[in-house]
């Protein structure tokens, strides 16, 4: 059962997130699909994807719990129950799609804690919780399309603040809110490319046709 949040703390977590550069990254790729499926906004959804990260940094048995939380986020998100108590009883697709969209996010918290080349993707902290959690949706081509949608607004965004996406570990925990500001680090001229777009394509290298994101 997931309780659905009030306006008032729609926008107060929209305050806090719209501080992290990956949040604005993430956000249209959600957005978009939420609006279209008539889910869980972009803030809800953030929120809850930090919930399992949060879960997973504090499982004894990481790999188990990173292997089971698909159909757990399916389970959570069988009934939504508005601020009147209201419940609505949801679909099988619908559930899928909300732990999809949750999980898309959660995949991009993951990949954030470490630039790995793509040839050395194996070596990234989280490869494996990345590769089962993407088992579960890579080939869709809802998945696809939002893959694309996050690789055009990632290029944007970094345009907007000056600088590529930092490193940034959420299984140590949730990271600060600072603001986000137009710095440009001229030192990190190497690292042009993302983090988020080496992870995937690594990704995309390690899983062959499994993987058709880009």
């Amino acid at each position: 059962m997931y309780r659905l949040l009030s306006e008032d703390k729609k926008l107060e977590l929209r305050q806090q997130y719209e501080s992290r550069q990956e949040y604005m990254v993430a956000y249209n790729a959600i957005n978009v699909t939420s609006e279209r499926y008539e889910d869980l906004s972009p803030e809800e959804i953030w929120n809850e994807a930090i919930a399992v990260v949060e879960e997973i940094r504090k499982s004894a048995h990481r790999e188990w719990k990173v292997d089971k939380v698909f159909n757990q986020l399916k389970r959570k998100y069988s009934v939504f129950v508005d601020e009147s108590d209201t419940r609505v009883q949801r679909s099988e697709k619908q559930q899928e799609m909300t732990a999809t969209l949750v999980l898309f996010d959660v995949v991009c918290m993951l990949s954030l804690a470490e630039r790995v080349k793509p040839e050395e993707a194996e070596q990234h902290p989280y490869f494996e919780y990345m590769r089962t959690i993407l088992g579960y949706f890579c080939e869709s081509v809802l998945f696809q399309a939002m893959l694309a949608v996050l690789k055009h607004d990632e290029e944007e965004v970094e345009n907007i603040v000056g600088h590529d996406l930092q490193e940034v570990d959420y299984m140590n925990g949730v990271p600060a809110a600072k603001p986000v500001t137009k710095e440009t680090n001229w030192d990190d001229d190497k690292f042009r490319r993302s983090c988020l777009r080496k992870i995937y394509a690594a990704l995309k290298e390690q899983l062959k046709e499994q993987f058709k994101g880009w």
